[in-house]
């Protein structure tokens, strides 16, 4: 009785976890695919040469050096663009601003980089009455909106490429396990069950079974 039952527990998991695999596999091969194509269609080329040698934060070098060159078609690619390139080129920015001259004005603090920091800035200088800084800041912070918005898009598409990722192996690991549950059933769990055997006594009936371990 506990065998059939094994059996029917180890052939409805394994179809299961099966179908699971299946499923899981499929969406991780439409997630790599989806980022794929959205990202090829930017037609972006991740920075190299001179490109890495300005303006950016120490260690972001190392983490864009691996994809120089290439075109910006994966997560991985899109995240090290987008927290390596862009945003040391926004904050370098927000550390030079100029006016409608080339005259330079104020830096915008590190920790007023951002669409609302820089708008306080700006307001500020408007307070003060001094237009020309207030226009830099405004030019500026439409600058930072824009850098702000690539970051942002390029930030979801390696966030879906790790759930396509993740997705990938949970569905591998779904099918290694419903595999070995079904070939466990087929197998292991198909072999008929022995009858215990039956002990003689002294005067050659039939008594007690005994039960073969």
């Amino acid at each position: 009785m506990k065998r059939t039952v094994y059996q029917i527990l180890a052939t409805v998991f394994g179809v299961v976890l099966i179908l699971v695999g299946i499923g899981a596999l499929a969406g991780a091969n439409f997630a790599h695919g989806y980022v794929h194509d959205q990202l090829s269609q930017e037609q972006i080329t991740m920075p190299g040469g001179p490109a890495l040698e300005s303006r950016l934060r120490d260690g972001s070098k190392e983490k864009l050096e691996p994809f120089a060159g290439q075109p910006m078609t994966t997560g991985p690619q899109a995240e090290a663009y987008a927290n390596n390139f862009i945003y040391d080129h926004m904050l370098a920015s927000c550390g030079s601003v100029t006016d409608a001259n080339g005259n330079p004005v104020d830096p915008i603090p590190a920790d007023k980089c951002t669409y609302a920091g820089i708008g306080d800035v700006a307001n500020a200088a408007r307070d003060a009455g001094d237009t020309d800084a207030q226009a830099a800041y405004n030019a500026a912070r439409d600058s930072n909106f824009r850098g702000s918005t690539l970051r942002s898009m390029l930030l979801t598409a390696y966030g879906f490429s790790i759930l396509g990722a993740i997705a990938k192996w949970v569905g591998i690991g779904a099918l290694v396990v419903g595999a070995l549950l079904l070939v466990l059933r087929f197998t292991v769990l198909n072999k008929p069950e022995t009858a215990p055997a039956v002990a003689k006594t002294s005067t050659g009936r039939g008594s007690t079974p005994v039960a073969h371990e």
